[in-house]
């Protein structure tokens, strides 16, 4: 860890899942250092004003086409009073340690609306990763377990 100061960078991360009896977890090539070209979940740098739920959707439905809805458990009520609604509860949080900087990312889990035999495509350079196919993956080690997670996460409901 670091020592001084150290800049925290907070991301939207969205692990999106297609399927149930042989899920798969979408990866996209980061634009991001220092994991640039690496796969990846969708992540995308939060920006004050902006709602996470906002920036999610711009990148998968707007951008790629591509209806999902948010894994939400949280029994809270949606709406507190006029001003003030709840977002959907990240799955999990993670934090990753970086030269200088920490990155603190809002995981949430993500189900594609598509039919269970229809696959979605891939946005560019883009992979959709079965269990399987996630062991062999080049991959770092923290997001394949991330990865697996989720798909153990949809298999048991």
């Amino acid at each position: 860890m670091a020592e001084g100061r150290v800049h925290l960078t907070t991301f939207i991360e969205g692990v999106l899942i297609h399927g149930r009896r042989t899920p798969y977890v979408l990866l996209v090539p980061s634009p991001h250092a220092p994991n640039r070209g690496l796969l990846m979940p969708v992540q995308i740098p939060w920006s004050p004003g902006f709602l996470p739920t906002a920036l999610l959707s711009a990148q998968i439905e707007a951008g790629w086409g591509m209806p999902y809805r948010f894994v939400d458990g949280s029994k809270l009520p949606v709406v507190f009073d006029e001003r003030t609604s709840r977002l959907p509860t990240p799955w999990l949080l993670r934090i990753e340690g970086l030269e200088g900087q920490q990155r603190l990312y809002l995981s949430h889990l993500l189900r594609t609306k598509a039919p269970e035999d229809l696959v979605p495509p891939p946005p560019p350079g883009g992979q959709w990763l079965s269990e399987k196919t996630l062991q062999s993956a080049d991959l770092q080690t923290g997001v394949r377990r991330l990865c697996q997670a989720a798909l153990q996460a949809v298999m048991e409901g």
